[in-house]
């Protein structure tokens, strides 16, 4: 419902929605850390029953949680709140299609849902997420082509990777699940293109419960010059089809 119509205009192709911790030391919440192209257009609900329009900063008068809704909330659609991102705890929705990067977090993060978000930068990962241990990707585009720790040192158990595109293909996987000394599952590697891919240094490394490498099967190596440290101490590891995966025309040993 537009705002002339007594709405807050906050469609789902265009509305951020965010869980934050509020303490009591620190009541001042902020979404952004640009106001330069403040207008009424970025309209927020802070969540205790505050809206406002074309202001980017909310002062609480108690400490709780708040859900968050925001219009174009976002300056470049780029997931950094200045100090204040230390704060979230659920991404529960992104503006669709909107381009920003992966690699901020929070350390008490525990959800994200990337379903329909574009993703321009995923290198680094969402840092500092170590309670995080669930993230959805389903119609997400990640056009970036290098995915070095994007996924690496969190306790997620399962990785469900099923519901990414590579725009623009792949072309470096070093430390990719690095230190995710808890995993145990990965879905949808069997689908990546690594035809492209030249090094893989450490992409497993550490991931000590992890089992199932049957996916290799359908990974074209052909372009590989870097494996160092591809399965240092995967002490699980039970299949690794050494002899076998990659591409059939240039066989691996």
């Amino acid at each position: 419902i537009p705002p002339s119509w007594g709405g807050y205009g906050m469609y789902v192709e265009h509305t951020t929605i965010c869980e934050f911790i509020v303490p009591d030391t620190d009541l001042t919440l902020a979404v952004s850390n640009t106001t330069s192209s403040l207008t009424d257009d970025k309209i927020i609900d802070w969540g205790d029953g505050t809206v406002t329009y074309g202001v980017l900063s909310h002062t609480y008068a108690s400490s709780g949680t708040y859900v968050v809704k925001g219009k174009y909330w976002f300056s470049n659609a780029n997931l950094t709140w200045a100090r204040y991102v230390h704060k979230v705890i659920k991404v529960t929705q992104q503006p669709i299609s909107m381009f920003y990067t992966f690699n901020h977090g929070s350390t008490e993060l525990v959800y994200v849902d990337l379903s329909n978000a574009t993703l321009t930068d995923v290198r680094g990962g969402l840092q500092g997420g170590g309670k995080l241990t669930e993230v959805i990707f389903n119609n997400t585009k990640i056009t970036s082509t290098d995915l070095n720790k994007t996924f690496a040192n969190k306790s997620i158990e399962t990785w469900d990777l099923s519901g990414i595109t590579f725009v623009n293909g792949l072309t470096s996987l070093d430390s990719v699940f690095n230190g995710c000394s808890k995993l145990k599952k990965i879905i949808g590697l069997d689908k990546w293109d690594t035809s492209r891919v030249q090094s893989f240094s450490a992409i497993f490394a550490n991931c000590t419960l992890l089992e199932d490498f049957s996916f290799f099967k359908n990974w074209d190596l052909s372009s590989l010059t870097n494996a160092n440290s591809m399965f240092a101490k995967c002490t699980s590891l039970k299949y690794p089809p050494l002899t076998t995966f990659g591409n059939p025309n240039k066989p691996t040993t």
